[in-house]
């Protein structure tokens, strides 16, 4: 009874993926986001208006970059000017084509798209 009541405690914990090490190759002030199947760093290299930015996304195993290009908002987001530190606090993962953010919470309808 008592090992049920703690697998099932343990099942229930809130799993938050880490950053794995930094590999060579991956800037200090590249961010990571992922989950616990890995992710990808993120590293904002230019501001070019309020929701244009260029950033480079390297892959978090090898360190190898897999994109550096602009990005801008998606013109669905409910949400309608975005900074680099809002990027940088809400990144959630980056799908091969587009940057998905955490926001809102209800509609996942945020996300950067390579211009």
């Amino acid at each position: 009874m008592i090992f049920s009541v703690l697998t099932f405690f343990i099942s229930c914990k809130d799993v938050t993926p880490k950053a794995p090490k930094r590999v060579a190759g991956i800037p200090e002030q590249a961010t990571w986001a992922g989950g616990v199947e890995g992710g990808n760093w993120f590293e904002i290299t230019k501001v070019v208006s309020v929701n244009t930015f260029k950033i480079r996304i390297y892959n978090d195993y090898s360190g190898n970059l897999e994109a550096d290009t602009m990005f801008i908002l998606n013109k669905d987001c409910l949400i309608k000017t975005i900074d680099s530190t809002g990027i940088l606090e809400n990144l959630e993962g980056y799908d091969g084509e587009k940057i998905i953010l955490s926001f809102p919470k209800k509609e996942k309808k945020c996300f950067l798209i390579a211009r």
